[in-house]
């Protein structure tokens, strides 16, 4: 599970994954290293749903034909 405190790690790969759940859009939560909104973005629930809706929407851009069926 995506950790808040990937937010402040050397790996890439980590410090990527807690990037994309920021919800802040200003980037100050990615620049400073922790979230401005109390952890709200990481939520163990929130993630889930967020990565879901992204999914959905990255495949939407692509094959909107299957999403339909």
């Amino acid at each position: 599970m995506v950790s808040e405190k990937w937010l402040k790690s050397d790996n890439h790969d980590k410090f990527a994954a807690a990037a994309i759940l920021c919800e802040a859009g200003n980037g100050f939560c990615v620049q400073d290293g922790y979230c401005h909104f109390d952890g709200q973005c990481f939520r163990r629930g929130r993630a889930v749903v967020v990565a879901a809706c992204r999914a959905i929407e990255h495949a939407a851009n692509k094959q909107p034909d299957d999403i339909a069926r």
